[in-house]
């Protein structure tokens, strides 16, 4: 089973190839601009670095969302069109899950797992996991200040929560300031093509399908269409 795995959701760009489960080359870089070029330069590089050519992959798998417009519509594009030269199929994975994934498994059975990402606005992308990884609920754009209360919908009362993410110091303190126990992870704050690829190779064994490569925008876009639709005043 031979994997491509792209992520340029938020402000790191990461390419990976995986061959029967174990990741054979992978690239990362930080890019918070320019992800484009960014992107098909990492692309050549694993391909320069893998025994595999693009028409032998099996799965293109990308990140869907949360994360930036501009970002996730450069990966989602890119996976696209290389599923297309190549005839390959794709799919996608939430953000939110591949950071998971980089959480020691045991962690999960201690206490919930929340990821925390900043939205570069007054609300957090936020999702909740439980043992074994599992989703305690949709991934959610929650208000800051309402954080701590749909937390507690989900949680049991008393319970202790585990924080990674890009914003998991923001949302720990959130939860402390509302009486919550909370405490953040080490680990990385951003989604990893190779958390990515070992996802896909063990859903893959196990049947259990992913997903349509849309991407999943939890709230509208900032821009917005001028008065007179763009067009020159007369």
């Amino acid at each position: 089973m031979n994997i491509l795995s792209l992520d340029t959701a938020l402000d790191m760009c990461s390419v990976a190839i995986s061959i029967d489960g174990s990741i054979v080359a992978c690239q990362l870089r930080h890019s918070p601009k320019a992800q484009a070029e960014i992107l098909f330069s990492l692309l050549e590089n694993v391909f320069n670095q893998s025994v595999i050519t693009p028409h032998q992959l099996d799965l293109i798998i990308a990140t869907v969302g949360p994360g930036a417009f501009t970002g996730l519509r450069v990966g989602i594009s890119t996976a696209r069109g290389i599923s297309l030269a190549t005839k390959t199929s794709c799919k996608g994975i939430t953000t939110t899950e591949a950071i998971a994934q980089g959480v020691l498994h045991e962690k999960f059975d201690y206490a919930p797992v929340l990821v925390a990402l900043d939205s570069k606005r007054n609300d957090l992308f936020v999702q909740l996991f439980g043992p074994g990884r599992t989703p305690l609920g949709k991934v959610a754009a929650v208000e800051r200040e309402k954080l701590s209360v749909w937390v507690r919908e989900i949680i049991s009362e008393g319970q202790v929560v585990q924080i990674i993410g890009n914003s998991s110091h923001v949302a720990s303190d959130l939860l402390k300031n509302d009486g919550l126990n909370s405490i953040v992870l080490k680990g990385s704050e951003m989604p990893d093509a190779r958390e990515i690829a070992i996802i896909a190779f063990e859903r893959w064994k196990l049947g259990i399908p992913l997903l349509e490569l849309t991407p999943l925008y939890l709230r509208a876009p900032d821009a917005i269409i001028p008065l007179n639709q763009g067009q020159l005043r007369q």
